[in-house]
This record gives structure tokens, C-alpha cells and sequence, in this order.
């Protein structure tokens, strides 16, 4: 029943998506989908993700859906030699999600950047307020005291006159 679906719609697949299901320790697991049939391919187990491994699962694939023209796969550097050498009608395509991921890895870098200027900035404008403050606090003092050393001296003057003004009765 299987094999005779499979026959149906090998003939009508023209784009696969490719990438690994899981990945452990000496553990792959790769698969490929028709996401327009949503149509799983049968999953393969491999032991790495060396060039011949891989090369191993996809042409089985290539020979039984002769009909692929597009092939995506994430940037994985070694899908682009075999993709154009075991689907050789088909264009390689980098898939969207991991495509934007490679893209915003930049802007997550500018951001964070971004954001530890800013706390810095923001930093060195709460020290220059505590510096202001602390300013603001000493001319205040200074202030003070010079108004009371003023006042100390207009005291001093005026006991001085009326010392002199005693004196002289």
C-alpha cells in the first residue's frame, strides 16, 4: 500500500526540504518532506554528518523522486556540494528560518551592544547627577560659611567699636 502511494506521488514532488530530525552523540537522524503533499520522506538514520553519510541518505531519495528541481536545507556547509551533485536538476535553497536566524545573530550582537552603551551611559549620567548633587551640596556649604564668616567679622567690628567707645569714655 505504501510502496504504491509512494509511486503516485514520487512523480508529482519537485521541491524537498532537508535537515537532520535529531542529533546526538554518533547519532543523526535526517529526513526530507514534500511540504506541498505534506509527505514525509522516510526518515534515516546516520551515523555523523560527514559528506558520505549524508550522501548516503539523499540518493536513494534522488533516484525514487526524480522530478525534485528545489532542495532546501539550512547552511549546513556540506548540502551545498551534494545537492548539486545528487539532485542535478535542482537549485539550492537555504531555508527561511535558518536563514533569518543567520541574519539576526548580527542584530541580536547590535543589541546587546546597544544595550550595555546605554546602561553605561545611563551610569555615568546618575554619577554626574550624584556629582552634581554632591557640588551643589559643597557650594551650599561654602556659601554658608563664607555668609557667617561675614557676619562674624560685621560682630567682631561692631564689639571692636564699642570696646574702643568704652575705652575712650
Amino acid at each position: 500500500m505504501a510502496a504504491n502511494l509512494d509511486k503516485r506521488v514520487a512523480s508529482k514532488i519537485t521541491k524537498l526540504e532537508v535537515d537532520e530530525v535529531f542529533q546526538g552523540q554518533k547519532n543523526v537522524i535526517l529526513g526530507a518532506i514534500a511540504k506541498c503533499w505534506n509527505y514525509l520522506v522516510p526518515l534515516q538514520w546516520s551515523p555523523d554528518r560527514i559528506k558520505a553519510s549524508i550522501a548516503g541518505v539523499l540518493k536513494p531519495i534522488a533516484k525514487r523522486y526524480s522530478n525534485i528541481t528545489v532542495v532546501i536545507t539550512d547552511l549546513f556547509s556540506r548540502y551545498k556540494d551534494l545537492i548539486k551533485t545528487i539532485f542535478q536538476k535542482a537549485v539550492h535553497l537555504v531555508c527561511h528560518i535558518h536563514a533569518e536566524r543567520i541574519l539576526r545573530k548580527p542584530l541580536r550582537h547590535l543589541r546587546a551592544t546597544f544595550t550595555r552603551r546605554k546602561k553605561t551611559l545611563e551610569h555615568m549620567r546618575m554619577q554626574h547627577h550624584k556629582g552634581l548633587k554632591k557640588a551643589e551640596a559643597i557650594w551650599g556649604r561654602i556659601d554658608f560659611l563664607t555668609a557667617r564668616q561675614h557676619k562674624d567679622r560685621k560682630d567682631r567690628q561692631d564689639h571692636e567699636k564699642i570696646i574702643i567707645l568704652d575705652l575712650l569714655q
